[in-house]
């Protein structure tokens, strides 16, 4: 019974060392953001019909 707990402090420890920064700061790839879509009036049209 000890080293079960033993073994599971150890996988605890191990997973909360674990980080995901990069996961959360990436842009959304489905959207465009108006910098760089809205240039012309074809892709202003295209925003409206969206």
């Amino acid at each position: 019974m000890n080293k079960i707990l033993k073994v599971l402090a150890l996988g605890a420890m191990a997973l909360s060392t674990i980080a995901c920064s990069d996961f959360l700061e990436v842009n959304p790839r489905t959207q465009v953001s108006e910098t760089e879509f809205y240039k012309t009036e074809d892709d202003m049209m295209k925003g409206l019909y969206a």
